[in-house]
């Protein structure tokens, strides 16, 4: 005969049928006897747990009642079923030998670090069908031991190679516990070690977003430091030059000026030429990124927004891609990426010329959130919205804001 608790309360015969037990109040008295196996429980312990706490004048008449039921199913499964439930003085105990409790065999395979298998025991949380408060803190205990099984076992396999399996594994424990910073580091290094990067720092936001919602706390040191880490590998801003080459220019010397003398100061180091076709905007635009090259060492990046047809998130992919980050290592949604774009140029001195910019919403997610960069936009319209140090109309005047 088999015992199983880990999911629904489930008895089997010697040939593996399933035994009828009853309704809930028969089977919820079997639980409270399989957790005391092979030890007494009073008969008021008994009347307490089948009806938490408020029992009917005749509880012990129906306990009794549902006591000789259940003797009668066991002895009708088998022979190995008859005196499973034995009276004592004070009370019942259900005899149980080795290996016929699931709880037990899960206990053992986990001793033996043979988590494969104990983790094959389990077909949903432990005594879910059991709706009686007695039950809970043992299940929630076995569930615990469940989870760590699962983390355990995901390491093992991270360590040997078999990352993709890891993962998926990981991603259901993830959703099951959702606030649970091992399950989402362990998913993190499985993604990662799987070519999926993107993946793992999509996984740390959704967990940041969930502690910051449900609990108002930040993810711990240990997660921050590996999110970091993933964020380091992924590509490295130094030396990254694409500016087209400059030409040789004259002219336009207020506008030079302006463009590459305005301090930064408090304001966001954003600066806009703009003008119609023909007037050029370009020309001066990589002139002036040439002559402040020397002032951002970490690169200077070149990228054309198509008057405004290229989007956002498509905008930022390319930019990354400049960075040197691969193409599976970019998230798959705009904020995503706009959070990775920012966190890469964060203790960065680079400068973007971002040309043939639409709009005002086609530059601003891809702004740098740190004063350590710069921007030089360039448009055939004003980009009203936009807040720059400097805005150079060409055909106009030059005005400095700020």
């Amino acid at each position: 005969m088999e015992f199983r608790i880990l999911g629904p309360l489930v008895v089997l015969d010697a040939a593996g049928g399933v035994v009828d037990l009853g309704g809930p109040l028969r089977r919820t008295l079997l639980a409270a006897l399989l957790l005391r196996a092979n030890h007494t429980v009073l008969m008021d312990t008994l009347v307490e747990q089948m009806w938490d706490g408020r029992p009917p004048r005749t509880a012990a008449t129906t306990v009794h009642t549902h006591l000789s039921r259940l003797r009668a199913r066991l002895a009708a499964a088998g022979p190995d079923g008859t005196d499973r439930i034995i009276r004592d003085a004070s009370g019942y105990r259900l005899r149980v030998e080795p290996g016929e409790l699931d709880v037990d065999r899960f206990a053992d395979l986990l001793a033996a670090k043979d988590y494969a298998n104990a983790l094959r025991l389990w077909r949903a949380p432990a005594l879910i069908d059991i709706d009686a408060a007695f039950a809970r803190p043992r299940a929630t205990a076995l569930d615990e031991h469940r989870i760590t099984a699962i983390e355990e076992y995901a390491a093992l396999r991270i360590d040997g190679g078999a990352s993709a399996a890891a993962a998926a594994d990981l991603r259901a424990a993830a959703v099951a516990h959702p606030l649970r910073e091992r399950v989402v580091e362990l998913l993190m290094l499985a993604l990662h070690q799987d070519g999926r990067t993107s993946d793992a720092l999509a996984a740390y936001q959704r967990f940041r977003t969930r502690t910051a919602t449900d609990l108002g706390l930040e993810p711990g040191a240990g997660l921050q430091a590996l999110h970091q880490r993933l964020l380091r590998g992924t590509g490295s801003v130094t030396g990254r030059h694409s500016l087209p080459p400059d030409i040789e220019f004259t002219g336009r010397r207020a506008e030079v000026h302006a463009l590459t003398a305005v301090p930064t100061g408090a304001v966001l180091p954003i600066r806009l030429i703009t003008g119609p076709a023909g007037s050029g905007k370009t020309a001066l635009a990589v002139h002036v990124a040439h002559r402040l090259a020397d002032r951002y060492p970490d690169g200077q990046l070149y990228l054309s927004l198509a008057h405004g047809s290229m989007s956002p998130a498509e905008a930022v992919r390319s930019l990354l891609l400049m960075l040197g980050v691969p193409a599976m290592s970019i998230p798959d949604t705009l904020a995503l990426r706009v959070a990775f774009w920012r966190t890469q140029l964060a203790r960065s001195r680079m400068l973007m010329l971002l040309d043939d910019v639409g709009s005002a919403c086609q530059l601003m997610p891809l702004l740098a959130g740190g004063r350590g960069c710069l921007v030089l936009a360039v448009s055939r319209g004003r980009l009203a919205g936009v807040p720059s140090s400097c805005e150079v109309v060409l055909r106009g005047s030059v005005r400095l804001v700020g």
